[in-house]
Order: structure tokens, then C-alpha cells, then sequence
């Protein structure tokens, strides 16, 4: 069925399948957001989760087509969550299945990105800094730890 924003049972239908899509891989919602929020560890590291920005507010879909579907990883470091990576945003358009699966790639990508990231030589993942530089999410060259 393709997706018209427009009409409620579309948006509810979108937020019905990508919420059992996500339920079904093991994803569990994170309290505090007014969006539906859905996060998995990584099994190899549970300091590393994928995330997904649902954009379901309620029983339905955001009305905004530019308010897209999000996916990212990122590491729980001990100080502050620090951005592992980020995947290409899945918009709203085109049918609902499609859409639910590109979803669903979106999440095996960045979950991808989990199981290897890119390592400092302390141990803890490296990020993405705003300047482009990949720095070690610890933070460790501040604690004289290596």
C-alpha cells in the first residue's frame, strides 16, 4: 500500500508495522522522548547501542514529511553518550513495506558499524569529532591512562 501522510489509518498503519518490525529485533523503547525512541546493544559490547529516531508520536506516524526515520549507533562512554556513526535517514515515502524495510537495513548497517568500530589503543571505540577527526570516546589522553 503506498503511504499518504494525509490520511490517519496510513500514518497509524506505518507506526503499527515499524513498532512490531523493531519489537521483533529485539529493539526496546527508551523512556524520556516525546518520539518513539527504540534501542538495541550490540551483543558484542553492551557500552554500544543502535538507536532509532521512529518518529511515532503516540499510535501514528509524525504528519511532517520532513521529520524522516533516524537510525545511529553510539557508545555509552563514562562520562557522556558520544555518536559512533549515523545512517542515511529512511523519509516517509513510497510504500508502507518498503519503507519498514529500509528501515530494517538501516538498522543491520549501523548495527554493522557496532560490532566494528574503530578502536583507540585503550580499548574504547573512536568517534567522529566536529573538526572530522576520530577521537577516542573515553577520552583517555585527558585521564593519562595511555
Amino acid at each position: 500500500m503506498k503511504y499518504n501522510p494525509e490520511q490517519l489509518q496510513h500514518r497509524c498503519l506505518l507506526a503499527e508495522r515499524l513498532t512490531s518490525m523493531l519489537e521483533e529485533c529485539g529493539f526496546k523503547v527508551v523512556e524520556g522522548y516525546s518520539e518513539k525512541v527504540f534501542s538495541r546493544p550490540v551483543h558484542t559490547n553492551t557500552d554500544i547501542s543502535v538507536l532509532v529516531y521512529s518518529s511515532v508520536f503516540g499510535r501514528e506516524v509524525a504528519l511532517e514529511g520532513k521529520d524522516a526515520i533516524r537510525v545511529s549507533v553510539v557508545y555509552n562512554s563514562s562520562s557522556k553518550v558520544r555518536p559512533l556513526g549515523k545512517m542515511k535517514r529512511v523519509n516517509r515515502r513510497g510504500d508502507i513495506d518498503d519503507i519498514v524495510n529500509r528501515t530494517r537495513l538501516r538498522m543491520r548497517d549501523a548495527y554493522k558499524v557496532g560490532l566494528n568500530p574503530e578502536k583507540c589503543h585503550c580499548g574504547a571505540p573512536k568517534f567522529t569529532s566536529k573538526k572530522g577527526n576520530l577521537v577516542c570516546a573515553e577520552a583517555c589522553w585527558t585521564k593519562n591512562a595511555c
